[in-house]
């Protein structure tokens, strides 16, 4: 690291986030590290954001403020965030999130002592649930395995090398209006697939996150799966696996299906398997069953419960993750 590098860029971008905004920025100005900027990305908010940051900004040097003229979005907004950082890793903040004091000291550690990371996220809890806390694949291989199906980091927990992020453009995918993180993923495995870079998820609940479950989950989640649909039709077309983009939105989806169409997407799973296991050596394959079998119990549980061989189809797929919850 040279003299005029900081150790770590936390970076944030916030519309319109006034509710939660001071206690997400005090939880990162309390962290038990000091060498790092805190950059926070205005998207030309209309609350008082604007006025809690120049606040924030006069009693702390460590926080630079970046002042969108007008809206342009979560990607655009953390790319720029990225090409005006000073440090050595970037860690991810969200303004309605919690930082615990420890967060950014030991995903710090964490990377220095272990180069070959270049994506490190940590378990975490929600602000809105008893049994709070979620874990999400902690091993490289676990992490690996499950990121053609489902996106293998909690984003705002995040801390990444810079440099690798600086071989991509654009970084987080700007076409996208959800699951931008999930193309980073994609992005960042595709570059890995022929060098020795390592992914990883610290069991530590290191942040707090808000779901915000007054909102309308559905219209979210919908338009979040139809994005992250896009990003696996383009790993998987890079992979040389022939499946169409209806097929993944389908498999994605939490829709009922009819028996032809689980046909069909049993057929799909089918010719995707292959190619995963090809791509991945042998201490892969346990985790890639996992998840294949997982997959097809949950397209099997959504078949609509209108023939005897629909309802045949729906024991069965129970009793498939029975059979392999013991394994």
């Amino acid at each position: 690291m040279n003299k005029n590098e900081l150790a770590i860029s936390v970076i944030m971008s916030v519309f319109n986030g006034e509710e939660f905004l001071s206690e997400a920025i005090n939880s990162i100005l309390n962290q038990s590290i000091n060498d790092y900027e805190f950059i926070i990305v205005n998207d030309a908010s209309t609350d008082r954001t604007t006025h809690i940051l120049s606040e924030f900004q006069r009693k702390d040097k460590r926080i630079k403020i970046i002042n969108n003229i007008e809206n342009i979005g979560l990607a655009r907004s953390l790319n720029a965030a990225i090409l005006a950082a000073k440090g050595k890793f970037i860690a991810r903040m969200d303004a309605d999130d919690f930082s615990f004091p420890g967060r950014l000291q030991a995903q710090y550690q964490y990377m220095v002592n272990h180069p070959d990371t270049i994506v490190c996220g940590t378990a975490m809890s929600i602000y809105e649930e008893v049994n709070n806390n979620k874990t999400p694949p902690l091993s490289h291989e676990r992490i690996i395995s499950s990121i053609i199906f489902d996106c293998p980091f909690y984003h705002p927990t995040v801390m990444m090398r810079k440099d690798i992020l600086l071989n991509l453009n654009p970084i987080y995918p700007e076409d996208y209006k959800k699951a931008q993180d999930y193309g980073l993923w994609v992005k960042l495995f595709l570059i890995s697939i022929n060098k020795n870079y390592k992914f990883i998820n610290l069991p530590d609940v290191l942040l707090k996150y808000r779901t915000h479950p007054e909102k309308n989950r559905i219209n979210y989640y919908n338009e979040q799966m139809f994005y992250a649909a896009m990003s696996q039709f383009k790993l998987m077309s890079a992979l040389g696996i022939k499946i169409d983009l209806d097929s993944i939105i389908k498999m994605n989806s939490s829709d009922k299906l009819s028996i032809g169409e689980i046909i069909k997407l049993n057929k799909a799973l089918k010719t995707i398997a292959p190619k995963i296991i090809f791509l991945s050596s042998i201490e892969y394959k346990k985790y890639i069953y996992e998840i294949l079998i997982l997959k097809k119990f949950k397209l099997y549980s959504r078949v609509r419960v209108n023939s005897v061989l629909g309802v045949l189809l729906k024991v069965y797929s129970r009793l498939l993750y029975l059979t392999n919850r013991k394994k």
